[in-house]
């Protein structure tokens, strides 16, 4: 069993047994109710230091950081000076930012305890069963109802105003949901707009809600709406569709960020690939700070002597990554991912058995899709670009017809090329497999 105090810097508690420990006490809790949404991935240093300079305007009392009592009267200088002395204390840490912007974030040692503070002050309990408990996002699978990923997502009330996820349930079975509220989720992702989907993703999201639990509040509802499609995702790893969903839906992901960083924490380095490189849409890195403050982790991201780049490379060349991309250029080849055979088969379907006649249909086109040969490599040799990855992949029509063959199919983004022959130069070729085909779109799983 670990002991608090190895955990805890020696000098944690030094600010709140001093002197100045109303001064010290109430800064952190000026601090801590700042933050609010943006707990996760921190807070401009100088929005932090005209808050506490606020603070210490409105105090006549002077303040000593020295051994020789040497006071500072300047408020600005007590809020430099005291977010330094929180920091060496071990309540508070500093994040550097790409453009040399200093976040200035809590420890995770430090949230819960003037959280604690917080609630003493204002003299209530904290509701740790709270607004939300034992929601069941149930993932179920199109085909095996019995097998369903069910999730719990569980409530802590606090002044963060996040959700705290509580992890999978392992024996669904097990889970009594009679008599629970089952809500639909939002179709701002659905199977059905997809002419191919692996197994991981084909499944329909539902909410499945207590009788004693009220989730009237319009932000956790529509979070809980949402959130499914996005557990979905991460189940299956698709780092693109990851993204895609959270951008989406970003404004409502973001107010419970702590939660979506911790959701997505399996793959965060993977979707800012995806988001940033792999697709044809151009984004900003501020515009998913969530997304990169999660990652930078992953990453050990060295933004002051690398780019995002060569963090990537550096990256891919140590360990064992799968990104899900599309193909681009495909309406310069031949190769396509549609049949009229294939959309055809459901064209003579008799009235008698018709449910076991659109299963089989179903699953047979299923097979086929999934049956298909990919393959990605290196095309050293391509006049236009050294570092190009090509897609081949198997001929619909001439695998229908008893004739395989490969055909070109596209490409990889260039700038995911780029980094990809930069992190595995001697590898040329790369294991992919079909994840999901919709009207616009062709993604594969790529193992590097």
């Amino acid at each position: 069993m670990k002991n608090l105090f190895s955990i805890i810097l020696p000098d944690f508690f030094k600010p709140l047994v001093s002197k100045y420990k109303d001064q010290y006490a109430d800064c952190l809790l000026a601090i801590y109710n700042s933050y609010k949404s943006e707990i996760s991935y921190g807070v401009d240093r100088e929005s932090v230091v005209s808050t506490l300079t606020e603070y210490f305007n409105g105090r006549t009392d002077d303040i000593s950081f020295d051994d020789d009592n040497s006071f500072e009267k300047d408020s600005r200088s007590k809020a430099q000076k005291t977010i330094n002395y929180l920091k060496d204390c071990g309540w508070l840490d500093f994040e550097d930012e790409k453009n040399y912007q200093q976040n200035v974030v809590l420890t995770e040692q430090a949230v819960p305890f003037i959280r604690t503070m917080n609630d003493v002050i204002k003299n209530e309990e904290t509701e740790y069963q709270g607004l939300i408990s034992q929601i069941h996002a149930v993932l179920q699978n199109e085909d095996l109802y019995s097998k369903p990923y069910q999730f719990i997502l569980k409530n802590v009330v606090s002044n963060t105003e996040q959700l705290d996820y509580c992890g999978k349930v392992e024996n669904p079975s097990r889970l009594n949901v009679e008599n629970y509220q089952k809500l639909a989720s939002s179709a701002y992702f659905s199977p059905g707009y997809y002419v191919f989907l692996q197994d991981g993703l084909n499944c329909t999201p539902r909410i499945y809600v207590s009788p004693e639990t009220d989730v009237s509040d319009k932000d956790t509802f529509d979070f809980l709406l949402h959130v499914g499609a996005l557990l979905c995702a991460v189940e299956a790893r698709d780092s693109l569709l990851v993204g895609e969903l959270y951008l989406r839906r970003k404004m409502s992901f973001d107010k419970f960020a702590r939660l979506t960083q911790f959701i997505i924490e399996p793959v965060p380095a993977e979707i800012l690939f995806s988001l940033l490189f792999g697709r044809m849409y151009n984004i900003e890195e501020n515009e998913i700070s969530l997304v990169l403050a999660a990652a930078k982790k992953k990453l050990s991201y060295k933004f002051e002597s690398e780019t995002l780049e060569q963090a990537f490379v550096r990256c891919f060349k140590e360990n064992k990554v799968c990104l899900t991309l599309p193909v681009v250029g495909m309406n310069y080849h031949r190769w396509s991912p549609y049949s009229d055979f294939l959309d055809g088969l459901a064209e003579n379907l008799r009235a008698e058995d018709l449910l076991v006649q659109v299963e089989k249909i179903r699953k047979a086109k299923h097979d086929f899709y999934s049956s298909l040969e990919i393959a990605v490599q290196a095309e050293p040799y391509n006049p236009a670009d050294e570092n190009a990855v090509a897609v081949i992949a198997e001929s619909i029509d001439a695998k229908i017809a008893g004739n395989p063959g490969l055909e070109k199919a596209g490409y990889v983004r260039a700038a995911v090329a780029k980094i990809i022959r930069a992190a595995k130069p001697e590898k040329m070729s790369f294991k992919a497999q079909l994840m999901r085909i919709d009207c616009r779109n062709v993604v594969l799983k790529i193992e590097l």
